[in-house]
């Protein structure tokens, strides 16, 4: 309604419709991001809204929350470093901000952390694996992840504590000694003496 009643006059009361059309983009930028889960949408309103005001805080905050989760969107399932930095981040701000895949922060988070864990643990880093994949249980256990991260665990295990060598004998091993005609003899050893048994 505002739109259109600037295109039919765009000087009737400016301050008052440009104060209107600040709490309208606002409030609808707002609800995009945090009902809707349309976080694109949400910023440009947002960004609109801008234009006749400076954003509050919150509304600045909500933007640059949505902004993060896109850009850590961004990186999934290619770097997922970088998607545990960025959710990590949103995660513990605004858990349950979405977008339209309808997945939450928080389990895109999750989700990170057990993608990350499992390229460590192909990697042979077994041991650093296994704290991502505890963090990613933590928040929430995963049947289908378990076995993996149990063989992580297990594989950690045997680095921190290596098979031992059994200890040498200590059972000093008899020399040869030369004869008086310079041959060298092996002693045998011989067995005690017993007594006769009796007729």
């Amino acid at each position: 309604t505002l739109e259109a009643l600037r295109e039919k006059n765009l000087g009737y009361k400016t301050v008052q419709v440009d104060g209107m059309l600040y709490v309208a983009l606002r409030n609808r930028g707002v609800e995009k991001i945090l009902v809707e889960g349309s976080l694109e949408p949400g910023i440009y309103d947002l960004t609109l809204a801008e234009r006749f005001a400076p954003l509050d805080s919150s509304a600045e905050g909500f933007r640059t929350w949505a902004r993060l989760y896109l850009t850590g969107a961004s990186y999934w399932g290619v770097d997922w470093s970088q998607v545990i930095y960025f959710f990590e981040q949103v995660s513990a701000a605004l858990p349950n901000l979405r977008d339209g895949t309808n997945m939450t922060a928080t389990e895109r988070y999750r989700l990170g952390l057990i993608g990350y864990a499992s390229q460590l643990a192909e990697a042979g880093e077994f041991c650093e694996a296994q704290q991502y994949f505890e963090k990613a249980m933590s928040i929430g256990s995963d049947p289908a992840v378990q076995p993996t991260a149990q063989w992580a665990a297990d594989e950690c295990w045997k680095e921190q504590h290596p098979p031992t060598k059994k200890p040498e004998s200590n059972t000093p091993t008899p020399t040869p000694s030369p004869t008086p005609t310079g041959e060298v003899t092996t002693p045998v050893p011989t067995e005690e003496p017993t007594e006769a048994p009796p007729d």
